[in-house]
């Protein structure tokens, strides 16, 4: 887990704080952080969501690829069964 640091003060004396309902439907993507030296309040990207975008990410690009495949296979199968001239 890389050590958290306030944006405010630069202070890697931060505690992961409790849901403050200020990011609206943002809660699942950052996580609050609250600075003991400064004491502000701040947040960074989960870590859920860094292996859900990955997931997600990677699944689109299988997508991406095997529709890319799909329509050279059918390119290449209609060259062969099509009658030359």
């Amino acid at each position: 887990m890389p050590l958290r640091r306030c944006p405010h003060c630069q202070s890697h004396y931060v505690r992961r704080s409790s849901f403050h309902r200020r990011g609206g439907s943002w809660f699942a993507v950052f996580s609050p952080y609250h600075c003991r030296n400064c004491n502000e309040y701040f947040r960074v990207v989960s870590e859920k969501f860094h292996v859900v975008a990955v997931v997600i990410g990677s699944a689109a690009a299988i997508v991406i690829l095997l529709l890319i495949v799909a329509m050279f296979v059918g390119t290449v199968s209609e060259s062969f069964t099509s009658p030359n001239r």
